[in-house]
């Protein structure tokens, strides 16, 4: 019938993370015939002897994929990191291999991998991941990596997405400070000290001495959930609330009940949580990370910082808890923003826009 195919590896749909939560919404509205193939850890993945048997079985069915079935592109998601690289760059070899062209979307990046990168595994790198026909990047940073590599076909830049149907209208009277008898500040995201949970801590530590009305939600799951509670309890933190891993409706009424999101985040490619809460209209505190400083606006979105200290992340946050106008309007200029720029069905679109480029243009 026409209908361009198109193999999207991914990461078990069912499990927590950015870049599963992205397919698994992208795939809502996509019009081009997508399989979806799982790679990666799965629920109960725990000891190294199940998740090698895992990589040899994802790795044959792989092939067994690609060599009997045709593809017009077969698109790749891995992250800049060790066990990624190496997996992915296998079923890139196996793609290319059986004819298929290949398109490598970059979901992670690591900045300590990114300083290993020299001599031969530079060369090794290259030699696997450039004869791809396109790449996409979540910021312009790691674009301008990849040229200096040596990488000469498309790069595209693109964002993460939140699902059309999550994106709330606008509600005026919610989102004014007056309204509400608490300011409640949210924290969303994997828990783990890369992410600033402690700084996040801190900083509301400090605005509690001052402004008694503010509380703290915590919502994720990660390696440093137990220790993060352990923190919290020990510093004496009134008003923290841990809600662990929320998804669907549990999500949305987080983010409606939320008045400030932050997320002074040490590394990022582009965190859908960040955008999902400007679709709800929360203003944001973060750092100029991955593909952040290439969209967001200072003062006018929230407020950047490059310092992690927590004293400077809870100025931010202040200014946003006395100034009640400042606050309404980034809040309604959030929500419109991200309905112009991060629904899914826009992403959808601007994704099939670049395999047709592959097509046409190799």
């Amino acid at each position: 019938d026409g209908t361009m195919r198109v193999l999207i590896t991914t990461p078990d749909l069912t499990c927590q993370g950015g870049v599963a939560s992205y397919y698994a919404t992208l795939g809502k509205y996509l019009s081009v015939d997508a399989d979806f193939f799982t790679v990666g850890r799965r629920q109960g993945d725990h000891s190294r002897l199940r998740m090698f048997f895992r990589l040899l079985c994802d790795s044959w069915r792989f092939w067994k994929r690609v060599d009997g079935t045709h593809y017009d592109v077969v698109h790749v998601n891995p992250t800049l990191s060790y066990k990624a690289v190496i997996r992915d760059g296998l079923l890139l070899l196996m793609a290319q291999h059986t004819g298929h062209r290949t398109l490598v979307f970059w979901r992670g990046w690591s900045k300590g991998f990114e300083k290993g990168m020299k001599r031969w595994r530079l060369w090794l790198f290259k030699h696997i991941y450039f004869r791809a026909d396109a790449m996409i990047v979540l910021a312009h940073d790691f674009s301008e990596r990849l040229r200096h590599w040596g990488y000469t076909r498309p790069i595209y830049l693109e964002t993460t997405i939140v699902d059309d149907k999550s994106v709330p209208e606008f509600s005026q009277n919610h989102r004014m400070p007056e309204k509400r008898r608490d300011t409640n500040l949210l924290f969303l995201s994997r828990i783990e000290r890369g992410k600033g949970v402690y700084e996040t801590l801190d900083a509301y530590s400090l605005l509690r001495e001052r402004h008694d009305e503010v509380r703290l939600t915590i919502a994720g799951d990660g390696p440093e959930l137990a220790e993060v509670k352990r923190y919290a309890e020990e510093k004496g933190m009134r008003d923290v609330h841990f809600l662990g891993h929320v998804t669907e409706k549990r999500k949305l009424q987080v983010f409606g009940d939320a008045a400030i999101y932050v997320l002074p985040s040490y590394s990022e490619g582009m965190p859908n949580s960040l955008l999902e809460a400007m679709a709800f209209g929360l203003p944001v505190v973060t750092r100029p990370v991955g593909g952040l400083k290439d969209f967001f606006k200072d003062g006018e979105m929230g407020f950047l910082t490059e310092s992690v200290d927590a004293r400077v992340i809870a100025g931010l946050i202040e200014k946003l808890i006395v100034d009640s106008g400042l606050r309404h309007r980034i809040s309604h200029y959030n929500h419109e923003y991200a309905r112009r720029h991060f629904v899914a069905s826009h992403g959808a679109l601007s994704i099939e826009s670049i395999y047709r480029d592959v097509t046409q243009n190799v």
